[in-house]
Parts: structure tokens; C-alpha cells; sequence
């Protein structure tokens, strides 16, 4: 008898362990399928759910910006740092200097394509002085005095080296001179006639000063 009380005491006691260890495995089981919102305390799509932002992008305005642009634009060069060098250096105050500082104005002119001041500086015997417009075109598009027949001249580069200044009486001189266009060599053996007017030195002909060579009255036997 003692030994079924026994038997009996041990089958109630082992499934008493089955039992216990279904209904752990049950609550395991259920804890695994808890949502992922309810582990992480909010919803999955909000950012603050695990602490970290968005990456951010740069705006399109800040690439952009002036700071980020890279210049492709060619500097424009400006004029040559020396217009006019003499062959030899003229005493002060005499003509032939008068007449270099004549010579650099125009060359200036010519740099910077100011059209009036070159057109200030042709002799006022002249008739018929060709109109801004026209010295500018005649510059700009057919190359002035020089265009038709010297190859590589410029306004904007041209300046005049080892000038020679030759005075002929009391109102002519001649100065002859290496044309360069900045440091290249361009010709040599160029001339520019000046004349003396009321004590001002002037150019005294080219295309670019008259067009037809009238003269006006009084001037004829000048």
C-alpha cells in the first residue's frame, strides 16, 4: 500500500514540474511578440524614438554661394605699364620732350580707347576731323594708322620704344620710334609727324586725325 501511495506521490509531483515549466515557456513566448513600440516606449518612425537626427543636407544655396564659385573668366589685362621710352632722355622743358609727353597722351588714349582725348590731340588746322564714332571704328575695327599694314599691333598693348625725336624749325618735328604690342615686338622704323600751334604740339596728319586733308582758312600757309 505504501509503495502505490508512494508512485502516486511522485506522478503528482512531476506533472506539477510540466506544468510549471509549459507556463514558463508560454510567458517567454508572449514577451518575444510584444510590438517593437512598446519595448522602445513610442513608434518606430519617430526620430526621438532612438536619439539620433536625420542626416542634413547642404542647400542648394549655400553650394552656391559666392565663397564656393570658381572664376573661369580671363582677367582682362590693363595698359602697359610704360607708354612712351626714349632713346636718350630730352632736356626739361625743351620740344623734344613736349613732344614725348604729346606721344605718351596719345598712346594713352589709344590704351584705354579714349576716343575724345586722342581727337584732342590732332592739329585744330584740320577741316574735317573724323567724329568720335569714326576713330573709334577706325581703331577698334581697322586698326588706326597701323592696322592694314603692321601685323600683331593692338590699342590696347601698343607702346612706343627707343623713341627718336628729330625738330625740324620752330613748328615741325618727327619722331620715330619701335612699336610694341606690351613686350612683344611688333615693327620699328615707325614715324609720327607734330606740329606746333600757338606753342601746343600737335599730330600733324594721319587718317585718324583727317580724312581729307582739308585745311581750314589761315592755315594754308602754315
Amino acid at each position: 500500500m505504501s509503495i502505490k501511495i508512494r508512485l502516486f506521490t511522485n506522478r503528482i509531483g512531476l506533472g506539477l514540474i510540466l506544468i510549471t515549466a509549459l507556463a514558463l515557456a508560454l510567458a517567454a513566448c508572449a514577451t518575444d511578440d510584444e510590438p517593437a513600440s512598446s519595448k522602445t516606449g513610442g513608434s518606430t518612425g519617430s526620430s526621438s524614438s532612438n536619439g539620433a537626427s536625420p542626416p542634413t543636407l547642404e542647400s542648394e544655396s549655400s553650394l552656391l554661394s559666392d565663397e564656393n564659385v570658381i572664376s573661369t573668366a580671363t582677367p582682362i589685362a590693363g595698359p602697359p605699364e610704360i607708354a612712351v621710352t626714349p632713346k636718350e632722355q630730352p632736356e626739361a622743358g625743351s620740344d623734344e620732350e613736349e613732344v614725348l609727353n604729346v606721344l605718351e597722351k596719345q598712346v594713352r588714349a589709344l590704351n584705354n580707347s579714349d576716343w575724345n582725348g586722342f581727337s584732342e590731340l590732332c592739329h585744330p588746322k584740320f577741316l574735317n576731323p573724323p567724329k568720335e564714332a569714326v576713330i573709334k571704328h577706325m581703331w577698334e575695327e581697322l586698326g588706326g594708322d597701323f592696322g592694314y599694314f603692321i601685323s600683331g599691333f593692338t590699342t590696347a598693348g601698343y607702346n612706343a620704344r627707343n623713341v627718336e625725336v628729330t625738330i625740324h624749325g620752330d613748328a615741325v618735328a618727327v619722331t620715330k620710334f619701335e612699336m610694341y604690342n606690351y613686350d612683344d615686338f611688333v615693327s620699328d622704323n615707325i614715324s609720327r609727324s607734330w606740329g606746333k600751334y600757338e606753342g601746343v604740339w600737335y599730330q600733324d596728319g594721319g587718317f585718324s586725325c583727317t580724312t581729307d586733308f582739308a585745311l581750314k582758312d589761315g592755315f594754308e600757309d602754315k
